[in-house]
């Protein structure tokens, strides 16, 4: 993904954080098991890819987690 910023409403965070969830269940791994092991709070990741946190670091958390579940947001968006 691009450094460009993330833009997304309710609906869109909604969808992206659905494709993350199934992106680590295709790798037989979770969500929560990713979160915990880089040391993020699961609630903190939830809501920023929920769109809750807009700021830098809410920015550069969803992009790793995007990277490690191994979507491409932009695919679904076309």
């Amino acid at each position: 993904m691009s450094a460009k910023k993330l833009t997304q409403g309710p609906a869109l965070g909604q969808t992206l954080y659905t494709e993350i969830k199934a992106g680590f269940v295709r790798q037989n791994t979770t969500f929560s098991a990713w979160c915990e092991s880089h040391g993020v709070k699961r609630q903190n990741a939830v809501t920023a890819v929920l769109g809750g946190w807009r700021g830098a670091k809410a920015q550069k958390l969803v992009r790793q987690i995007i990277k490690a579940a191994q979507i491409d947001p932009q695919q679904k968006a076309a």
